[in-house]
């Protein structure tokens, strides 16, 4: 059993900034280095509740989500402290084929608590889905 910490230590504006810079660099190899080896990732998405355990269910997560597009713009994020969770927020525009010729905008927020190694312990994200970015005029 994984015990969990949630301590306020300098570490955790890291933590965020690290997910957050690995995102907008389209690095998502490295983004499951950023959770304790026994992690979960509970992700609520418009078509149902994704559920990972272990950093290589969060790796193929992420992958599913950004590892085939073509371009990966982060357009805003926050992040923060919620109570004792740590909150991180993302707003990115991305594109690929499987979109279409429109670019598409996705948001996600997610709440960590942090395990013993200052990783995130566990996580649970709620997603926006991939949304046609307006067209101007």
């Amino acid at each position: 059993m994984l015990t969990i910490e949630a301590s306020r230590t300098n570490s955790i504006p890291v933590l965020a900034a690290q997910l957050l810079g690995r995102l907008a660099a389209r690095d998502l190899e490295r983004i499951p280095l950023l959770f304790e080896p026994e992690a979960d990732l509970r992700a609520l998405q418009p078509d149902g509740l994704l559920v990972g355990e272990g950093v290589e269910d969060i790796a193929g997560m992420f992958a599913m989500w950004f590892g085939d597009v073509d371009e990966l713009e982060l357009i805003d994020s926050t992040s923060g402290w919620i109570g004792s969770r740590v909150q991180v927020r993302w707003l990115v525009r991305v594109q690929g084929d499987r979109f279409g010729s429109r670019p598409r905008l996705i948001e996600q927020c997610a709440y960590g608590i942090i395990g013993p190694t200052n990783r995130f312990a566990t996580m649970s994200l709620v997603c926006s889905g991939y949304l046609l970015e307006p067209i101007d005029g």
